[in-house]
């Protein structure tokens, strides 16, 4: 599913610009699927929790690298 989502967002960007936000439990696992995403921009929860604080703190990551950039929370799921 995090393939099929990076693979949706694709035209819109470069894959490796896209954040993504995860827990330890799948950190080695997202590392596989995604390759062309690099592995600093992988952030881990240390548990699966609500996702909402990993995204406050990837906005707050962005916001002091990039401060011009738009954000976009896009969970992976399946219909």
């Amino acid at each position: 599913m995090i393939q099929q989502t990076v693979d949706r967002l694709a035209p819109l960007g470069d894959p490796a610009d896209v954040w993504v936000i995860t827990n330890d439990l799948l950190d080695d696992l997202i590392v596989e699927q995604l390759a062309e995403v690099p592995v600093n921009i992988i952030l881990s929860e240390p548990a699966a929790r609500n996702t909402a604080p990993a995204c406050a703190l990837a906005a707050f990551l962005l916001e002091k690298s990039e401060p011009e950039t738009v954000i976009g929370i896009f969970p992976s799921i399946m219909w």
